[in-house]
């Protein structure tokens, strides 16, 4: 059995793929990739272009929107790709190809996902109350509220999860 690179690892991450990373698998999600880019780069090269035109005049107004703006952009580029990524079966599989290991990481996705969300949000909210609200690090992470709302997000985000891997097991079955 051939080992999967770091590649087809990060291509499986990416779309949501479970299991073997066949041929079509991997034509559709190059092909997917290939349109995001298509689009992404002539966006950048002109939202770049203008960002540099607007640095002298309004700093401000750059700052504010440009962010704003490349993040909206990326936030529909994901969502083109998890619509095709589904139009086109990537997230769809057999339950019979798949590993233990696989198995293992398909039923317990959820719970995965609600632990990792809720330490990045844990520690994203620490660090911006030190940089923005110039708390100590101390106080900052020992804050009830970060630990609370943390806490909500990460259960919230895994139930989430959980309710998605769910529901593609029973489209697939």
């Amino acid at each position: 059995m051939k080992k999967e690179t770091f590649q087809d690892k990060l291509i499986k991450r990416f779309y949501g793929i479970v299991g073997p990373l066949d041929e079509y698998k991997r034509r559709e999600a190059n092909r997917i990739g290939n349109i995001c880019f298509m689009f992404s780069l002539p966006f950048l090269l002109v939202a770049s272009w203008l960002a540099l035109l607007l640095a002298d005049k309004s700093p401000k107004l750059l700052a504010t929107y440009f962010p704003l703006a490349i993040l909206a952009f990326f936030f529909v580029v994901s969502g083109f790709i998890m619509l095709r990524g589904r139009q086109a079966g990537l997230a769809s599989y057999d339950p019979d190809e798949l590993s233990a290991k696989e198995r293992k990481q398909v039923e317990r996705a959820g719970l995965r996902a609600g632990i990792y969300f809720a330490s990045w949000f844990y520690l994203w909210n620490a660090a911006l109350a030190i940089w923005l609200d110039k708390l100590p690090p101390v106080a900052a992470f020992s804050s009830l509220k970060t630990l609370c709302s943390a806490l909500f997000a990460g259960c919230l985000f895994g139930l989430f999860s959980h309710f998605i891997v769910r529901k593609r097991q029973l489209d697939t079955e």
